[in-house]
């Protein structure tokens, strides 16, 4: 299901990049990118009554609640809230 569907792709790549970056030197900027790519799709199927009965939609919520919680420094169900209440990403300065 995620190899055709950007959203659950995105979704899975940002907590897999997450964990990486917890148990390896892995860069953490992975997975703030697959994160805002997939709050970037997602935000707008919240807005569509025929798209928020999507599967992918569900599972995206969960994986992200996965991630909110790892990660630690996000604001609980940030996904859930509107794009104005989204901080933008935090990039390392090199």
């Amino acid at each position: 299901m995620a190899a055709s569907n950007p959203l659950l792709m995105n979704a899975i790549l940002a907590l897999s990049a997450l964990q990486l970056s917890r148990i390896s030197d892995h860069d953490p900027y992975d997975a703030v990118m697959y994160h805002d790519r997939c709050l970037k799709l997602m935000v707008p199927m919240l807005d569509d009554n025929d798209r928020i009965k999507d599967d992918s939609l569900l599972l995206t919520s969960v994986i992200f609640t996965l991630y909110e919680d790892l990660d630690g420094n996000l604001p609980r169900h940030l996904h859930t809230q509107s794009p104005q209440a989204i901080p933008p990403p935090q990039h390392k300065t090199l």
